[in-house]
């Protein structure tokens, strides 16, 4: 450094030492209780307030490096600049750097331009200084008068404070020495324990460090070393991990540059790693916009000044492990209330930027800065649905229209929905969404139209992006559904909702166990892939579709519709191809063969009964059972369904395997089964009779299809009106034993001499008998037994037979129908009425036969004594006595 530089730098020196060499006991006071809070408030950030300096001076690199012993930050930009001739008790408006640091709470930093503006950051650096001093090396611009500057090497020291006039600097002058020691000697009267600011008296260094020297070979114009304790090398590990895990993106919005910060940490591989500002990469959705006026008016009213607060975003990706934050262009240690998604602005923080205060006026303006970050957060979702599918999101109260971007959220995750209980965003998305008790329905459009959108390209989604969506959706309809007291609130009726809306937009949220995505709109099934040994499948035709997906919130699975495979017949029921009226669709719309044969396979792999023994009238225990008195049971539906399932017969017909004999199916149209199933087993389920000359049907469906067809109808689909809902009762009455082409009831059925029955060798299909009760009238259900009383009444009927087959029915019909054959003045007739005379005996009923003058009927059962108070009749007993011929009524 040549004579005239050294000059102007120790006048410039010598000016700062002057002024507060004169300054007051009260001021030093005062001041070194600000820098002791200072030094305590920065616990922990010192890299950071570091790095906040060097980003509003350097202009392509800032490197920050541990090695021996000591934590250097160095930047490449703008030299750090002294004032030659500032007047320090007048001020001045040109406060340069070396003025603002060596002193506090003074920064010329622009609150609208700068990111460091509290004039406190640098006074952090003592939190970790080893001896209470850090040092600055610098490529200094000093600014003379009259606009003049120059460049001139200047070394320093600044000390925390200076607490011991034996212990103080040799490299200052002595004249100096002396003023601070009776500045220390006055200060320490009252607190032993304090010191003077070490800003007041900056220590000149004849050299520079020889790796800060090292580094100006490189490029850097201004080098801060901080020799630090070996106790506090972990807490400056630690910073660095801290560091590792943010970013610096929002630093663009102030400083408009590519910046690499590259660390390093000598003998730490893990820990050195670089950093950079630019653009955002194309997988970082990143995004920012201006406030209104409203915003600028809290912010006068909380004495902060501030021109253009604005807001962004950025959308972390799922492999940066740390919870996203809130940030004011560097982190704050405020977590966001979305963990995959950091948010920034113009927040008012405390002085260490750990925290943000929500209370009092500086609070309304904080809050509003947050609810205008959540507004751009569902502007920019929202952008990503398709635009006939975008939500209208509830009125911004902070964002400024017509500064929101154009941009489109390109890429989405489900993590993004992933919420952090945050009391203070509760009420602001409940407000953008209007979520309100019993009022979901914006809401769950709006997390329809993103399923929409992101399942839509059905090849690519895998099992664990689906069980994200179905994990972060619910969570968060369980954060906002709730009340601002944490009860639960309506969060069920919040799932119907979405599950409504999911299948207005036939989202395609389910993966089908073939690979391919369900429609939400098909019937699905949910079936763990390991449940069976053989691996059944649906035909695509069917419009069913398995999933091994599960769904484990039960509200949401019923809501979506989806069914559990615990029965097999869940999903039989929908392979119908004849209604129960006998319908079936024209041969605009058939099957082909080989679809009909992949049908059948389908039912092969779904079998429930497999056993050798089972009679093609399986299907109908479950309607005639007295146990079973509902009409659409799963069981029910699937084993009507499976029985309307076409055959190809030998002559080229097709038929439903009800309508079909063993010796009539064509075998070769019959599919490859699976090894454990035979083919009479699977013809028997299907409901093919194996006996010549039997059929078991239903009535309606013989008479439609009894000369089979041409082709293969497709799957039944109806607009399900009465006519074709599968009723117990209707099929009760519709069961039909065709022999020699003639339907016969099976209620009606019987080898013994009744001529008002049907006559059938029962012996012929003993099996199918058994199944359909045939003669069992103490099972009967109450259709079999109306057909029976039909008979009876309207068939021409000889006296006596009745009266023997009444004998034989009384007991069902007393205890189903509560009719009652009776004789009244030689009639039979059936009654719903018990007032009537009873007889012990067979022997009774005929004396009383010829009777014409009783005054009411007498009933015909005489099997048995009855008990009138066990039946509650109403009737009494008729009795004759010896000796007498009248009859009397005991």
């Amino acid at each position: 450094m040549n004579s005239s530089n050294k000059t102007i730098v120790a006048a410039l020196f010598d000016n700062h030492y002057t002024y507060y060499r004169d300054i007051g006991n009260e001021t030093i006071q005062q001041q070194a209780g600000q820098v002791e809070q200072v030094s305590a408030d920065y616990q922990g950030r010192v890299i950071f307030e570091l790095l906040q300096n060097a980003f509003d001076k350097a202009e392509k690199a800032i490197l920050v490096t541990v090695k021996n012993g000591c934590l250097y930050v160095a930047n490449d930009g703008t030299p750090f600049t002294y004032q030659s001739w500032y007047k320090y008790k007048e001020g001045a408006s040109h406060r340069a750097d070396f003025q603002s640091l060596c002193s506090i709470s003074t920064s010329t930093k622009d609150a609208n331009t700068s990111i460091g503006n509290k004039g406190v950051g640098f006074k952090s650096v003592f939190s970790v200084a080893a001896q209470g001093y850090v040092n600055l090396y610098t490529q200094g611009k000093v600014l003379l008068s009259e606009g003049q500057c120059v460049t001139i090497p200047i070394y320093f020291s600044v000390f925390d404070s200076f607490k011991n006039h034996e212990a103080l600097p040799g490299l200052l002058p002595e004249d100096i020495r002396i003023e601070l020691a009776q500045q220390i000697n006055l200060l320490q009267t009252e607190r032993k324990d304090r010191g003077v600011p070490g800003y007041y008296y900056p220590v000149q260094l004849p050299d520079a460090d020889e790796y800060a020297a090292d580094l100006f070979k490189q490029g850097f114009v201004t080098v801060v070393q901080i020799p630090f304790a070996e106790g506090t090398t972990k807490e400056i590990e630690t910073l660095f991990e801290e560091i590792k895990k943010v970013h610096f993106d929002f630093v663009r919005l102030r400083v408009p540059k590519e910046i690499k910060i590259t660390f390093e940490f000598a003998g730490k591989s893990e820990l050195c790693f670089a950093k950079h500002i630019k653009s955002p990469d194309d997988d970082v959705a990143f995004i920012h916009c201006r406030l209104n006026e409203k915003v600028k008016k809290l912010a006068q009213e909380a004495k902060i000044s501030i021109s253009s607060p604005q807001v962004a975003l950025r959308f972390k990706s799922v492999a940066e492990d740390s919870e996203g934050l809130l940030y004011n262009y560097l982190p704050t240690k405020v977590k966001s209330p979305f963990r995959y998604v950091d948010f920034h602005a113009d927040f008012h923080t405390t002085v260490d930027r750990k925290t943000i205060n929500f209370e009092g006026k500086i609070g309304d303006y904080n809050r509003a800065l947050l609810t205008g970050c959540l507004e751009l957060y569902f502007i920019y979702l929202n952008s990503y649905i398709e635009q006939d599918q975008r939500v209208t999101l509830g009125a911004f109260e902070w964002i400024n229209p017509s500064s929101i971007p154009k941009q489109r959220l390109k890429r989405f995750k489900w993590q993004y929905l992933d919420t952090v209980h945050n009391a203070e965003s509760y009420h602001a998305v409940r407000r953008i969404l209007a979520i309100s008790n019993r009022s979901y329905q914006i809401g769950s459009k709006f997390i329809a139209g993103l399923a929409k959108k992101y399942f839509e390209n059905t090849q690519s989604s895998k099992i664990s992006e689906h069980k994200q969506f179905v994990s972060k959706s619910l969570s968060f309809i369980d954060t906002y559904a709730r009340t601002h007291n944490e009860s639960w609130d309506w969060p069920i009726l919040f799932r119907q909702e979405l599950a409504n809306q999911l299948k207005q937009l036939d989202a395609r949220i389910i993966p089908a166990q073939s690979g391919i995505m369900c429609s939400i709109n098909d019937e699905l099934v949910y079936r763990d892939q390991n449940s069976e040994g053989v691996q059944s499948f649906i035909p695509p035709f069917v419009g069913i579709s398995f999933t091994s997906f599960k769904i484990e919130d039960g509200d949401f699975r019923r809501a979506l519709g989806i069914k559990e495979f615990t029965d097999r017949n869940e999903v039989l029921k929908y392979f119908r191809q004849v209604s129960p009226s006998g319908k079936f669709h024209g041969p605009e719309k058939q099957l082909t063969e080989a679809q009909q044969q992949e049908l059948l396979r389908s039912i092969s792999t779904l079998m429930g009964k497999t056993g050798d023994n089972i009679p093609s009238t399986h299907r109908y225990n479950g309607f005639i059972s007295r146990n079973n008195n509902s009409d659409n049971t799963a069981a029910n539906l699937a084993d009507f369904s499976i029985s309307t399932v076409f055959l190809k017969t030998k002559i080229g017909k097709y038929k439903p395997a009800q309508l079909c004999t063993v010796n009539e199916v064509d075998d070769t149209f019959l599919p490859v089964l699976p090894d454990h199933i035979k083919s009479h087993t699977f013809l028997k389920y299907l409901g093919v009779s194996f006996c010549n000359n039997h059929y078991f049907t239903e009535k309606l469906i013989w008479e439609a299809l009894k000369d089979g067809l041409d082709y293969i109808p497709i799957l039944w689909q109806s607009a399900k009106t009465q006519e074709d809902q599968l009723r117990r009762s209707k099929v009760l009455e519709s069961i039909s034993v065709v022999t020699h082409g003639r339907p016969v009831h099976p209620a009606l059925i019987n080898d013994n001499d009744y001529p008002f029955l049907e006559k059938l060798r029962i012996q012929d299909f003993y099996e199918e008998a058994q199944t359909l009760l045939i003669k069992k009238y103490d099972e009967f259900p109450r259709e079999y037994l109306s057909k029976l009383i039909a008979v009876c009444i309207h068939g021409p009927i000889q006296k006596e037979s009745l009266l023997k087959f009444y004998q034989h029915i009384f007991q069902p019909l007393h205890r189903h129908l509560e009719q009652y054959l009776v004789l009244s003045r030689g009639n039979l007739s059936f009654v719903r009425n018990s007032n009537f005379y009873i007889v012990s005996s067979q022997y009774e009923f005929h004396l009383v036969e010829s009777l014409n003058n009783l005054d009411k009927p007498v009933l015909c059962y005489y099997k048995s004594k009855l008990e009138p108070y066990r039946y509650s009749f109403q009737g009494n007993f008729w009795s004759s006595k010896k000796g007498t011929s009248k009859w009397i009524l005991e």
